[in-house]
């Protein structure tokens, strides 16, 4: 049996599944640890697509919700990706947003523990998107420390806006410490060598284990100077 759950019980409530004999049964917990929403689907159903269904099927709930009161936070583990859901659940209900806030749970108590003991961080996701999602988070509360690396180039913070910059300059900063956490597509999988960082966070998981290798090899090189935890 698979249990992957998505936030710890005490925050503000959080989803989890359970996959066994060929289904997958996604619930959904409030913050007292009640069963609130529930899903059975095919175990093979994607982390997203069952979310998306489970949240779509209790689309009134949403609809009924008053606009005039705080928004529903919903915690998210790695692997699902923001931009997808809000645009399915828009979809099928457009004022859905004003309404609910996705917040990610694992990733940033992850980014938390690491690097009490770690001076710097990389996180890998496949997509722009999500990377454009996950740096709007980290961002608030690690302002220009975070950096992103992706097919548009290196971006920093500054002047309260993302701003364009080479590639090289993103590196260089990195490994003098003034970058703390770098996020990237698979951009970076290739021809990067960040030997000074020691963690490497994937978000998501590209469909191919040579990618992830790829990934890897950013940071696992001679003359490293962590010993490489994988995240």
């Amino acid at each position: 049996m698979k249990n992957t759950c998505n936030a710890s019980v005490g925050s503000k409530g959080f989803c989890f599944y359970k996959a066994t004999n060929g289904i997958k049964r996604h619930l959904a917990v409030d913050t007292l640890g009640f069963p609130f929403f529930t899903l059975c689907t095919p175990a093979n159903v994607s982390d997203d697509a069952g979310l998306i269904e489970m949240l779509i099927r209790n689309i009134d709930y949403f609809r009924a919700k008053p606009v005039n009161i705080p928004k529903i936070t919903i915690l998210l583990d790695n692997g699902y990706h923001p931009d997808k859901l809000s645009e399915a659940l828009e979809s099928v209900y457009p004022n859905v947003m004003n309404k609910i806030r996705f917040e990610l749970a694992h990733f940033i108590t992850i980014l938390r523990q690491e690097l009490a003991t770690r001076e710097s961080a990389i996180a890998f996701t496949q997509y722009t998107d999500t990377m454009d999602f996950l740096r709007e988070t980290v961002r608030q509360l690690y302002g220009a420390q975070v950096a992103c690396y992706s097919g548009r180039g290196g971006e920093m913070w500054r002047d309260g806006r993302w701003t364009v910059v080479s590639k090289e300059k993103i590196k260089k900063r990195f490994k003098k410490g003034k970058i703390k956490i770098l996020l990237c597509t698979e951009s970076a999988s290739e021809g990067l060598n960040l030997q000074t960082c020691g963690v490497l966070i994937n978000y998501d998981m590209p469909w191919n284990p040579m990618r992830v290798e790829q990934r890897i090899g950013r940071i696992d090189r001679i003359g490293q100077t962590y010993s490489v935890r994988r995240q």
